[in-house]
């Protein structure tokens, strides 16, 4: 709403190694929207059983996120294992910490 040499300069203050591109920039209309989409399954573990990684979570591809959500996950999951004797009782602690 307040224009694109504002709207850059926002941007520059918050990333300032972007400058170069802004700098480019002469019309809106030389940008693209890209949307972002993140899902995870509601309940990601079951009896014995636990989902991590891509199978877990869908994110958008131009992100890279997917390694990221899978370590995120066996990390997750390790400390929920280490952390009781009872698979049952770390698939809990695992679904209610991702």
């Amino acid at each position: 709403a307040t224009g694109l040499d504002a709207w850059k300069a926002r941007l520059v203050r918050l990333w300032p190694e972007c400058e170069a591109f802004t700098r480019q920039l002469d019309s809106f209309d030389q940008l693209s929207l890209a949307r972002y989409g993140h899902h995870t399954l509601k309940v990601p573990a079951g009896r014995r059983w636990a989902i991590i990684g891509d199978a877990a979570h869908s994110t958008s591809p131009q992100l890279g996120q997917g390694a990221n959500m899978a370590l995120l996950d066996a990390a997750a999951l390790n400390y929920a294992l280490i952390g009781t004797d009872r698979v049952d009782t770390a698939l809990e602690v695992y679904v209610r910490a991702r």
